[in-house]
């Protein structure tokens, strides 16, 4: 039984999910930017819609775009520290705090999950030596995964599904619209208006996805954090081992449905 290699193994699957992070923190702004597209194509213009002033248009939506980047930049780099701290390399995970508390301090506005998570690693890192600052690390952390997961599940998530709904609204009238105006063409306009639509039902499937993987990680870190004071057991062990697969899988399930 080696509680530490199990810990590696989770950390190393479970920060994974920063390879899905693009896609997911960019969904509102890429809805907000199509849908001023198709307000400059019902507009009285004769010209294309440019895509530069609809880019302009959606300042807010990039914003909160590149603040959830950075958000999960800080998640990232906890993952990454216990990944480190697991594998006795004490000098790498300062490094992980230091970047996360930088990242953190970054951003314009509290989040108070964010924050207390890098908070949270500093502490741990600073204040113990390796062996003690592994376990003081989930027990510090634990209270702030566990908050910014319902925080993206209960806020952000539907959010970004709002934006979505919007976008397929404004593209089905749009396309109503011009299926009525020519007859002739309406084959041509149904494939190319699935096409359209398949890209904001693999969007959504993406949010939902994702919001599925931070409960499950968030389930598995409260996992590690109650078995904290058993960590070298060999059912713990096994459970550490599970919860990494199983996240592991997740994250590839939704990497295929994502391509």
């Amino acid at each position: 039984c080696n509680p530490n290699f199990a810990i590696a193994t989770f950390a190393a699957n479970t920060k994974q999910f920063s390879e899905l992070l693009p896609r997911v923190a960019a969904v509102r702004f890429n809805a907000c930017v199509e849908l001023a597209m198709y307000d400059q194509l019902q507009s009285d213009s004769p010209a294309l819609p440019k895509r530069d002033a609809a880019v302009l248009s959606c300042r807010e939506q990039a914003a909160t775009r590149d603040r959830l980047i950075k958000e999960f930049s800080v998640l990232t780099q906890y993952f990454t520290a216990l990944g480190k701290l697991a594998n006795h390399d004490h000098a790498g995970a300062g490094a992980s705090a230091q970047e996360a508390a930088g990242t953190a301090g970054s951003l314009v506005g509290a989040n108070s999950a964010i924050s207390g998570l890098a908070g949270a690693l500093t502490k741990a890192v600073l204040n113990a030596k390796t062996a003690r600052a592994l376990k003081q690390a989930i027990e510090l952390a634990d209270p702030h995964v566990q908050a910014y997961s319902r925080q993206f599940q209960d806020v952000i998530a539907p959010v970004l599904s709002a934006a979505l709904k919007d976008q397929e609204r404004e593209l089905t009238a749009l396309y109503t619209d011009s299926f009525r105006a020519a007859p002739p063409n309406r084959l041509l306009l149904y494939r190319q208006f699935d096409s359209d639509t398949r890209s904001i039902r693999e969007a959504r499937q993406l949010v939902e996805g994702y919001s599925a993987l931070m409960a499950e990680i968030a389930a598995a870190h409260g996992r590690l954090y109650a078995n904290r004071a058993s960590l070298g057991s060999k059912e713990t062990v096994a459970g550490i081992l599970h919860d990494a697969a199983g996240i592991g899988g997740q994250i590839a399930a939704i990497k295929a449905a994502a391509h």
